[in-house]
């Protein structure tokens, strides 16, 4: 039993410790990818009653971004988002034709940004976007070029949008995948670590 035991904590300090050190190397990676908070604009339709609009500025989101969001919730004909101050979204050109981009696609320059009126939104007028299902991100960049996403989902039938996450490489210019994440710290790592390895002498010990 205590060969068996002693073999098990082996094999756990072991991959323990890769996985530490392959962590360490991915948060090295992708340290300047930042999760942003979407609070202010989650809930059905970004959280605007119905028949209005709101405008809120990009720092909001996190306090490394600039420009302005607008979100629609059928004021106008408009339902969506649309940008200003110097945001751009990725579009597919033409009116309502925000561009839906499958997760871990990447989000670079030159990618089709425009920030001309009504073309990021899902519906204005008579003009209708595709529906974007599970699994849909718009990509952006602000301001001063940093290039983020925002996970999406519409439904046409109902006019319905909800924005569901979102981050940005706070690089600026550097591209970023839909759907990346930061991740763990190494500081984060370093403590789980720490604990395994009070776990193990805890178990030597009672042996």
């Amino acid at each position: 039993m205590k060969l068996h035991t002693k073999t098990s904590n082996n094999s756990l300090t072991s991959y323990l410790t890769t996985a530490v050190t392959v962590g360490t190397l991915a948060s090295s990676a992708h340290a300047a990818i930042v999760s942003l908070d979407i609070t202010s604009i989650s809930g059905p339709n970004a959280g605007v009653a119905p028949g209005s609009f709101n405008s809120i500025d990009m720092s909001t989101l996190h306090s490394g971004l600039s420009g302005q969001l607008q979100t629609y919730n059928g004021i106008d004909g408009k339902w969506g988002m649309d940008v200003d101050s110097g945001a751009y979204f990725i579009i597919n050109g033409g009116p309502t034709s925000p561009r839906n981009i499958a997760s871990g696609n990447p989000i670079y320059f030159p990618n089709y940004f425009d920030d001309v009126s009504g073309r990021l939104l899902f519906r204005f007028g008579g003009n209708v976007s595709p529906d974007f299902g599970a699994g849909s991100y718009i990509g952006f960049h602000d301001t001063n070029g940093r290039l983020g996403w925002l996970e999406v989902t519409w439904t046409s039938a109902t006019n319905t949008f909800e924005i569901l996450s979102g981050a940005y490489e706070s690089t600026p210019i550097m591209g970023i995948a839909a759907g990346a994440i930061p991740e763990p710290s190494t500081a984060v790592l370093s403590l789980g670590a720490l604990a395994a390895g009070a776990f193990i002498r805890r178990r030597k010990q009672a042996a």
